[in-house]
C-alpha cells in the first residue's frame, strides 16, 4: 500500500506492506516542500502544492495511483470516550451530538473515531471532528492530479496504532514527541495505553537552541501532567518521531540534552523498540515515517 502524508516541510511518500510485525518496504522518500504552502496541514497555496505533486520525479508519480491519506488532526477537536458498545452509526451519531451539545457549528462537520479498548459491554473511544472542508480540500487535489484515495487515516491515529505494537505490549509509560516544523505535540501513553495528547506552536524556528528549550518545556509539562496518572511510577522513556535530516544527523546531541534536562532516557523511536522487523530497505529512517507506517496498522 502506497501512504502519503503532508507536512509544513515535505511530502512523505511510503510503499510499503504491513504484517505480523514485519514492514516490507519498497520505496520510501521525502520530498521538501516550500515554505507558506502548508501551514498546520492547512492548505494555504493549493496551486504551488498541486506544482509540486506534478513535478514529483516518475519514480514517485507512478506509485500514487492508488493511496491511503494521512491527514493532520491535531489542530481539530479530540476526545477520549467510554461508551457502551453499539453499532458505528450510532456511535457517529453520539459523537456529532456530544460535539454539537458543546459548541454547535455553523459549518458541516465529519466525525470520525477510533476504539482505543474495549471491556465488556463498554468501549473506550478516541473521536475527532473536522470541517468538511479541509477534508475536501485534500480530496479535490488528489481529484485534480488523477490520485485515488482509497483511504483516510488521522496523523495522531496512526501515532496510537504504531505505539501499540511494542509500548503498548509492553506497558510503558512513555512521552513520544512529534515536531512538525515549528509545532511540538507530545502523546503520553500511561502502562501502554494511550492517554492524552497536546500541541503547541513554539514562536522560535525548528533547528534554533530555543525551539529546543521549548520542546524540553513541552516535555517536562507532560511529565508533571503524569504524575498522578502514573501513580508511583516511573516514567520510562520518551521517544522522538517526526524528526527532520537535521535533527536526525544530530540525534545523539538531542537525546543526551533532552534525557539531561528531565532525568528520563530519550531516543529516537525506532523499529527495535517497536517490535518491528524492516525489510526490504533495512536503512529506513521508522521515526520520519512514523505516520505513513502507522497508516499500514489496522
Amino acid at each position: 500500500m502506497v501512504t502519503v502524508h503532508i507536512t509544513n516541510e515535505c511530502i512523505k511518500i511510503l510503499d510499503a506492506g504491513y504484517r505480523g510485525g514485519k514492514l516490507k518496504v519498497k520505496y520510501s522518500q521525502r520530498f521538501p516542500l516550500d515554505e507558506g504552502i502548508v501551514e498546520d496541514s492547512e492548505i494555504l497555496a493549493p496551486d504551488l502544492l498541486e506544482k509540486a505533486f506534478r513535478e514529483l520525479p516518475q519514480g514517485a508519480k507512478r506509485r500514487l495511483k492508488k493511496i491511503k491519506f494521512v491527514l493532520g488532526s491535531h489542530n481539530y477537536p479530540s476526545n477520549k470516550w467510554t461508551i457502551p458498545v453499539m453499532p458505528e452509526s450510532k456511535t457517529l451519531k453520539y459523537i456529532e451530538g456530544e460535539y454539537n451539545l458543546k459548541a454547535p457549528r455553523e459549518v458541516r462537520m465529519v466525525y470520525d473515531y477510533m476504539v482505543l479498548k474495549e471491556e465488556g459491554k463498554t468501549r473506550t473511544i478516541l473521536s475527532v471532528a473536522l470541517a468538511e472542508a479541509y477534508l475536501d480540500s485534500y480530496l479535490n487535489l488528489f481529484k485534480k492530479l488523477k490520485i485515488e484515495v482509497e483511504a483516510v487515516d488521522y496523523s495522531m491515529a496512526t501515532v496510537i496504532k504504531i505505539a501499540s505494537e511494542g509500548i503498548g505490549k509492553r506497558k510503558e509509560n512513555c512521552i513520544m514527541v512529534s515536531l512538525k516544523a515549528n509545532y511540538i505535540t507530545t502523546y503520553l501513553f500511561i502502562r501502554g495505553e494511550y492517554y492524552y495528547m497536546n500541541t503547541k506552536k513554539s514562536v522560535h524556528k525548528r533547528g534554533t537552541s530555543d525551539f529546543y528549550e521549548d520542546v524540553n518545556t513541552a516535555i517536562s509539562s507532560m511529565n508533571q501532567y503524569s504524575f498522578a496518572e502514573i501513580q508511583g511510577g516511573i516514567m520510562d522513556r520518551i521517544y522522538l518521531i517526526a524528526i527532520n535530516n537535521e535533527e536526525k544527523d544530530a540525534i545523539d546531541e538531542l537525546c543526551q540534552f533532552f534525557t539531561q534536562s528531565v532525568n528520563i532516557t530519550t531516543d529516537r523511536l525506532t523499529p527495535e523498540y517497536l517490535g518491528i522487523r524492516v525489510v526490504g530497505k533495512e536503512d529506513l529512517e521508522l521515526s520520519q515515517f512514523i505516520h505513513n507506517v502507522g497508516a499500514l496498522i489496522k
